[in-house]
């Protein structure tokens, strides 16, 4: 470690001899931001040994994952990252040689125990920055938590709440008894189901949820009817759809998987400054809303999910790639990419599978949501999730609004409504 230098970041490269202009601009940046946070950095080859403890572990491609037989165990407890160039080469297929794209990539490298994958070198101000916060914070009473997983230093609650998504967001680990926030004390309720071990939550969340810098424990109540909104993203420069890495504890599975930005509608939000939120959270994109492609209307659930057309407001916009408690980070992809280099397994549902393809080829048209219908079921969201005002009533109205306006967007279950609207409780308070 340089001198009076907080971290250490080991960055390593390609065969010197292999290296071209973008690789020396990914050294080059490396450096630039490890300097600005006061982290030391040591370049070495896919080739030379390792045999000191690094803060960070920076991979310049996914070939030197390949390469080197990377295992995240070889450097806990650091941080490492992978910078996503395209491809890990080839594996032989039945009767031929296919690449193995990004899609397949990343999912090689999160099973290895990577923590990020970078899309752009910018991204690494903002990994080495919350690096050195998580080494540097303390709490203000003196406090201080070990991860119960890599044993980093001791932090904040609310660094340890900020660590752990960040460092194991990309595979589930075995949840600690009890907490170590010494006024909580909270106990797991030993669930085979590591997600679901603290009150049918993960720690991650139990940790988010309760000590994290943005907790709120007093938190307004929803309403009794729940809207989510999901977001088809498409980038109109090159066709590719907007995936993003879900943390593996949130979806319930002992590794990330692919989804498309979605999610609960807040208190008195419609569905879509919903999708607007949601797309920024999870995938780093600003987008603008194009249309909807899908309203479904689960009555026995007294749920309504809303599915948008929706395209970045800025085509040159990179993706996400910082992992946070919303997404493990995020990336473009083409249908050909969906078709033929991903499985079903890796995707938390089989939505994205459905409409990315029927979107591209023309078979789904996005409906305008200027009109009046929509209009009206956005404003009735707002009420019923602000618990403001009964409802019920003005749902069926409006229900049978959406079915006259969008015949062919309104799904239903074939059941009674009754059940939604009785007693006309709806989200009254």
């Amino acid at each position: 470690m340089g001198k009076g230098a907080l971290g250490s970041v080991l960055l390593i490269c390609r065969d010197p001899g292999r290296n071209d202009a973008e690789s020396a601009l990914w050294i080059d940046a490396v450096r630039k931001y490890a300097d600005q946070n006061n982290l030391s950095v040591t370049v070495v080859s896919d080739e030379d040994p390792v045999t000191q403890k690094f803060d960070v572990v920076v991979l310049e491609g996914f070939d030197v994952v390949k390469k080197i037989k990377f295992d995240a165990t070889m450097f806990e407890p650091a941080f490492c990252i992978v910078r996503d160039n395209g491809s890990l080469g080839v594996v032989d297929g039945p009767g031929e040689e296919r690449p193995i794209g990004s899609a397949r990539a990343r999912m090689i490298c999160f099973k290895s125990g990577v923590s990020m994958i970078a899309n752009n070198t910018r991204c690494l101000a903002d990994a080495f920055s919350r690096v050195s916060r998580q080494i540097s914070e303390t709490s203000a009473d003196g406090l201080a938590f070990e991860c119960p997983w890599c044993k980093v230093p001791p932090m904040s609650s609310a660094s340890l709440a900020s660590h752990l998504p960040m460092y194991h967001g990309a595979r589930t680990q075995v949840p600690p008894e009890c907490c170590m926030i010494p006024d909580c004390r909270r106990r797991g309720n030993n669930s085979p189901n590591f997600w679901e071990n603290w009150e049918g939550r993960s720690f991650t969340v139990h940790t988010h949820h309760q000590h994290g810098s943005n907790s709120r424990p007093d938190a307004p109540k929803r309403g009794d009817l729940t809207g989510f909104a999901h977001v088809v993203c498409r980038r109109p420069q090159d066709g590719k759809f907007l995936l993003v890495h879900e943390p593996a504890e949130l979806c319930g599975s002992r590794q990330t998987k692919y989804y498309w930005p979605a999610g609960r509608l807040d208190p008195g939000e419609s569905f879509e400054q919903a999708a607007v939120r949601e797309t920024e959270e999870e995938g780093g994109v600003e987008i603008r809303v194009v249309g909807v492609l899908s309203i479904s209307i689960k009555v026995s659930e007294q749920r309504v999910d809303v599915v948008l057309l929706a395209e970045p407001r800025d085509d040159m916009e990179s993706c996400k790639s910082v992992p946070d408690f919303e997404s493990v980070g995020a990336m473009w992809a083409d249908v050909t990419d969906i078709n033929h280099d991903m499985e079903e397994s890796w995707f938390r549902g089989t939505d994205p599978l459905f409409w990315f393809p029927r979107v591209h080829n023309g078979e789904s048209e996005a409906k305008s949501i200027k009109t009046t219908a929509f209009k009206e079921l956005e404003q009735l969201m707002r009420n019923w999730t602000a618990r403001r005002g009964n409802c019920g009533r003005d749902l069926a109205t409006v229900l049978n609004a959406l079915r006259i306006a969008y015949p062919d967007v309104v799904e239903e279950e074939e059941e009674e409504e009754e059940s939604l609207f009785k007693a006309d409780a709806g989200g009254g308070g």
